[in-house]
C-alpha cells in the first residue's frame, strides 16, 4: 500500500501498532455489511437475495485486514415500510449467524469492546429514514426496532418527513410536533439521534432537545466546503454538538469535500478535521466514511429520480462519485487517516479518541457499557 505521506516504515509500523491495539470504530461506512448477493442492498427495492457464503467470506476477510472492530451499520435508507424494514433489519441477524462468527450484532458498549477481545467486527444496527415508522403516533414501531437491535437513527433523510426537514428541502422547518416526540423517545429507548441529512435547523432543535450527546454520523465541516446539498455542518452546530458530548464523523463522500472536476485527496479530509478540532476540540471527532469499495453508477441515478430535492442537486452541479484514491478500500482508509493523523502531529492519544474512543464514549451515555 502507497504511503501517501512520505512517511518512514517506523512512523508506519507505529500506526499499523494503534490500528492494532485500538478499538476502531466508523459510525457511518456504506455498503460495510451487505445482504443481498449483489450487495447493494440498501438502495433495492423489492425482493433481495441472502449473501453467499463466499462473499461472506470475502468481506469479512477485508473487514479483518483492515482492523475495523465495529461499525454503525445503515441496515437501508428511504422509503420503506414497517415490515419490509422489520425484515431488512432481521437479514443482518442472519448474517452475523451466517458469518459462523465473524460478526456480531452489538448492542452495548460492552458488546463492542467484546468484538475486540474475540476479533470479531461489530455491527451496531443503524437506520437512515423514519418514514419507516409508518406515522404511528404512538411510536410503538420504534420500540420494535429497538427490540431488533436498532441503536442509531437518523430523524430525516434529505427530504422532508412527518419528523422533520432534510438537508436537501428548500425550506427549513425545523422539527414537528412529533418529531419532538421521536427525539423524547428514542432518549428514553437508548437510541443514539443521528442528525447527519438532517436540514440545518432540524438537526439544531434535535440536539438542543435531546438529553443524550448526538451525532453526525457522516458529514463535512460547512466552513471549509459548503456543499451544494447542504449536508455540511455549520460551526454553530458543531458548537452545540460539542458542549452535549455528541460526535461529528468525518465524511469521505467526494461531494460533501469538493465539486467536480476536482477529485479530494485525503489531504482535504483531514483539512475538514483539522478546522472541527480547532473549533471545538478532539473529543467531538470521530470517522464516519460514507463511501464504499464498490458503488455502483446505477445507484445514483436511481437516487436522482427516487429523490426530488436531492436529484435537483445531483443535476443542477454535475456532482460525481469518484472515491479519494488514498481511501478507497477500508483498509486504505482506516491506515492513511491514521498515518495522516500522525503526519500532523497528533498525540496517540487523540488518535485513539478519532479511531473510535470517542463514539465508545457516547455508546455509553446512550445505551450503556
Amino acid at each position: 500500500m502507497t504511503n501517501p505521506f512520505n512517511m518512514s516504515e517506523d512512523k508506519e509500523q507505529h500506526a499499523f501498532d494503534l490500528l492494532d491495539k485500538n478499538v476502531n470504530i466508523l459510525s457511518m461506512y456504506a455498503y460495510c455489511f451487505e445482504v443481498d448477493v449483489v450487495g447493494f442492498g440498501p438502495w433495492r427495492h423489492g425482493p433481495y437475495k441472502p449473501a453467499q457464503p463466499e462473499m461472506i467470506a470475502e468481506l469479512n476477510e477485508k473487514r479483518k485486514k483492515s482492523k475495523l472492530t465495529a461499525s454503525v451499520a445503515h441496515c437501508f435508507h428511504t422509503k420503506m415500510s414497517f415490515r419490509d424494514a422489520a425484515l431488512r433489519i432481521w437479514e443482518h441477524h442472519k448474517l452475523a449467524e451466517a458469518s459462523k462468527g465473524d460478526l456480531s450484532i452489538c448492542k452495548t458498549a460492552g458488546d463492542v469492546e467484546q468484538c475486540k477481545k474475540d476479533g470479531r467486527v461489530g455491527m451496531l444496527l443503524s437506520w437512515q429514514d423514519p418514514n419507516c415508522l409508518e406515522y404511528t403516533l404512538d411510536l410503538e414501531f420504534l420500540d420494535i426496532f429497538y427490540q431488533l437491535g436498532i441503536r442509531n437513527f437518523q430523524i430525516t433523510y434529505n427530504h422532508r418527513s412527518l419528523f422533520g426537514d432534510g438537508c436537501c428541502e428548500r425550506a427549513n422547518a425545523g422539527l414537528s410536533e412529533i418529531g419532538i416526540k421521536l427525539i423524547e423517545r428514542m432518549n428514553k429507548r437508548g437510541i443514539i439521534v443521528d442528525c447527519s441529512h438532517a436540514g440545518d435547523k432540524t438537526s439544531m432543535e434535535a440536539i438542543e432537545l435531546s438529553k443524550n450527546p448526538c451525532i453526525f454520523s457522516h458529514s463535512g465541516a460547512r466552513a471549509i466546503f459548503d456543499d451544494p446539498l447542504h449536508h455540511n455542518i455549520d460551526d454553530d452546530r458543531l458548537k452545540a454538538l460539542a458542549e452535549k458530548g455528541g460526535t461529528w464523523g468525518a465524511d469521505t463522500w467526494p461531494p460533501h469535500l469538493a465539486l467536480s472536476p476536482k477529485l479530494p485527496t485525503i489531504h482535504d479530509y483531514l483539512d475538514q478535521m483539522d478546522y472541527v478540532v480547532k473549533l471545538v476540540g478532539v473529543d467531538t471527532i470521530a470517522l464516519g466514511p460514507d463511501m464504499a469499495e464498490v458503488y455502483p453508477a446505477e445507484d445514483t441515478e436511481w437516487q436522482k429520480k427516487f429523490e426530488p430535492g436531492f436529484g435537483r442537486m445531483m443535476a443542477e452541479h454535475n456532482l460525481t462519485l469518484p472515491w479519494m484514491p488514498e481511501a478507497d478500500s477500508l483498509e486504505k482508509y482506516l491506515a492513511n487517516t491514521t498515518l495522516g493523523l500522525i503526519s500532523r502531529g497528533y498525540s496517540d492519544q487523540d488518535i485513539q479518541k478519532i479511531l473510535g474512543g470517542n463514539l465508545l464514549r457516547v455508546f455509553r451515555r446512550v445505551f450503556g457499557s
